[in-house]
Protein backbone atom coordinates (compact mmCIF):
# COMPACT_ATOMS: atom_id res chain seq x y z
CA UNK A 1 0.00 0.00 0.00
CA UNK A 2 1.42 3.36 -1.06
CA UNK A 3 0.80 6.26 1.39
CA UNK A 4 1.45 9.96 0.83
CA UNK A 5 1.32 12.42 3.74
CA UNK A 6 1.59 16.19 3.70
CA UNK A 7 1.44 18.88 6.37
CA UNK A 8 1.65 22.66 6.10
CA UNK A 9 1.26 25.59 8.47
CA UNK A 10 1.34 29.29 7.68
CA UNK A 11 0.99 32.40 9.81
CA UNK A 12 -0.36 35.19 7.63
CA UNK A 13 -0.35 38.74 8.97
CA UNK A 14 -2.01 41.47 6.93
CA UNK A 15 -1.38 45.04 8.10
CA UNK A 16 -4.90 46.12 7.10
CA UNK A 17 -6.57 43.18 8.88
CA UNK A 18 -6.19 41.08 12.00
CA UNK A 19 -3.78 38.10 12.19
CA UNK A 20 -4.96 34.86 10.60
CA UNK A 21 -3.77 31.26 10.88
CA UNK A 22 -4.07 28.47 8.31
CA UNK A 23 -3.08 24.83 8.78
CA UNK A 24 -3.55 21.90 6.39
CA UNK A 25 -2.94 18.13 6.46
CA UNK A 26 -3.78 15.31 4.08
CA UNK A 27 -3.11 11.59 3.79
CA UNK A 28 -3.61 9.67 0.56
CA UNK A 29 -3.87 5.88 0.37
CA UNK A 30 -3.57 3.86 -2.83
CA UNK A 31 -6.58 1.53 -2.81
CA UNK A 32 -6.32 -0.19 -6.20
CA UNK A 33 -4.43 0.70 -9.40
CA UNK A 34 -5.46 4.32 -10.11
CA UNK A 35 -7.90 4.68 -7.18
CA UNK A 36 -6.91 6.55 -4.00
CA UNK A 37 -8.61 7.47 -0.72
CA UNK A 38 -7.69 10.91 0.61
CA UNK A 39 -8.40 12.30 4.09
CA UNK A 40 -7.78 16.00 4.71
CA UNK A 41 -8.08 18.60 7.44
CA UNK A 42 -7.83 22.36 6.95
CA UNK A 43 -8.14 24.97 9.67
CA UNK A 44 -8.52 28.75 9.31
CA UNK A 45 -8.60 31.13 12.29
CA UNK A 46 -9.50 34.79 12.47
CA UNK A 47 -9.06 36.63 15.77
CA UNK A 48 -9.83 40.17 16.85
CA UNK A 49 -10.37 42.00 20.15
CA UNK A 50 -14.02 40.92 20.38
CA UNK A 51 -13.98 37.22 19.47
CA UNK A 52 -12.23 34.30 17.81
CA UNK A 53 -13.59 32.37 14.83
CA UNK A 54 -12.20 29.11 13.47
CA UNK A 55 -13.38 27.09 10.48
CA UNK A 56 -12.26 23.45 10.37
CA UNK A 57 -12.86 21.45 7.18
CA UNK A 58 -12.76 17.62 6.97
CA UNK A 59 -12.89 16.42 3.33
CA UNK A 60 -13.09 12.64 2.69
CA UNK A 61 -12.34 12.07 -0.98
CA UNK A 62 -11.96 9.36 -3.58
CA UNK A 63 -9.33 10.23 -6.21
CA UNK A 64 -9.16 8.64 -9.64
CA UNK A 65 -5.86 9.16 -11.49
CA UNK A 66 -6.32 9.14 -15.28
CA UNK A 67 -2.56 9.29 -15.85
CA UNK A 68 0.49 10.79 -14.12
CA UNK A 69 -0.78 14.36 -14.68
CA UNK A 70 -4.60 14.30 -14.45
CA UNK A 71 -6.81 13.21 -11.53
CA UNK A 72 -10.44 13.68 -10.49
CA UNK A 73 -11.68 14.02 -6.90
CA UNK A 74 -15.12 13.20 -5.49
CA UNK A 75 -16.42 13.00 -1.94
CA UNK A 76 -17.95 14.77 1.02
CA UNK A 77 -16.74 17.47 3.36
CA UNK A 78 -17.81 18.56 6.84
CA UNK A 79 -17.25 22.20 7.87
CA UNK A 80 -17.23 23.03 11.59
CA UNK A 81 -17.43 26.70 12.60
CA UNK A 82 -16.23 27.48 16.11
CA UNK A 83 -16.80 30.90 17.69
CA UNK A 84 -14.90 31.60 20.91
CA UNK A 85 -14.12 27.88 21.23
CA UNK A 86 -17.75 26.66 20.97
CA UNK A 87 -19.22 24.92 17.92
CA UNK A 88 -21.61 27.37 16.26
CA UNK A 89 -22.43 25.67 12.93
CA UNK A 90 -21.83 22.37 11.10
CA UNK A 91 -22.30 22.09 7.33
CA UNK A 92 -22.09 19.07 5.02
CA UNK A 93 -20.89 19.42 1.40
CA UNK A 94 -20.53 17.36 -1.77
CA UNK A 95 -17.04 17.97 -3.21
CA UNK A 96 -15.89 17.66 -6.83
CA UNK A 97 -12.40 18.49 -8.02
CA UNK A 98 -9.63 18.21 -10.56
CA UNK A 99 -5.89 17.91 -9.91
CA UNK A 100 -3.10 18.58 -12.41
CA UNK A 101 0.41 17.41 -11.46
CA UNK A 102 3.05 19.74 -12.86
CA UNK A 103 5.83 17.69 -11.27
CA UNK A 104 5.83 14.75 -8.87
CA UNK A 105 5.95 17.18 -5.91
CA UNK A 106 3.93 20.17 -7.19
CA UNK A 107 0.29 20.18 -8.35
CA UNK A 108 -2.57 22.57 -9.07
CA UNK A 109 -6.07 21.78 -7.87
CA UNK A 110 -9.56 23.18 -8.31
CA UNK A 111 -12.68 22.21 -6.34
CA UNK A 112 -16.36 22.98 -6.17
CA UNK A 113 -18.24 22.33 -2.92
CA UNK A 114 -22.06 22.08 -2.92
CA UNK A 115 -23.77 22.50 0.45
CA UNK A 116 -26.39 19.81 1.23
CA UNK A 117 -28.60 22.56 2.66
CA UNK A 118 -28.22 26.28 3.10
CA UNK A 119 -26.78 27.10 6.52
CA UNK A 120 -28.78 29.26 8.92
CA UNK A 121 -25.58 31.06 9.95
CA UNK A 122 -24.81 34.05 7.71
CA UNK A 123 -21.31 34.87 6.47
CA UNK A 124 -20.29 36.49 9.75
CA UNK A 125 -16.59 37.09 9.35
CA UNK A 126 -15.02 37.77 5.98
CA UNK A 127 -14.23 35.76 2.83
CA UNK A 128 -11.40 33.91 4.62
CA UNK A 129 -13.75 32.32 7.19
CA UNK A 130 -17.02 31.10 5.72
CA UNK A 131 -19.32 28.95 7.81
CA UNK A 132 -20.88 27.31 4.78
CA UNK A 133 -23.64 29.91 4.53
CA UNK A 134 -23.02 29.98 0.77
CA UNK A 135 -24.61 27.18 -1.22
CA UNK A 136 -21.60 26.74 -3.55
CA UNK A 137 -17.92 27.30 -2.67
CA UNK A 138 -15.10 27.41 -5.24
CA UNK A 139 -11.44 26.83 -4.46
CA UNK A 140 -8.29 26.90 -6.57
CA UNK A 141 -4.88 26.20 -5.09
CA UNK A 142 -1.52 24.53 -5.32
CA UNK A 143 0.02 21.67 -3.32
CA UNK A 144 3.67 21.07 -2.66
CA UNK A 145 4.62 17.61 -1.32
CA UNK A 146 7.87 17.07 0.51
Amino acid sequence: MNVTDSFSVTDDVNILDTPRFYGSYFSEYNVHNNWFFRMEMQERSHDNLINSKTLIEYPLLIKYRLNNNHSFLLGTKVNVLKINGSIDDVSLFYTFGYQYNITEDFSLEGRVDYNFKKSTTPNIVNPTINSGGDYVLYRVGAKFKF
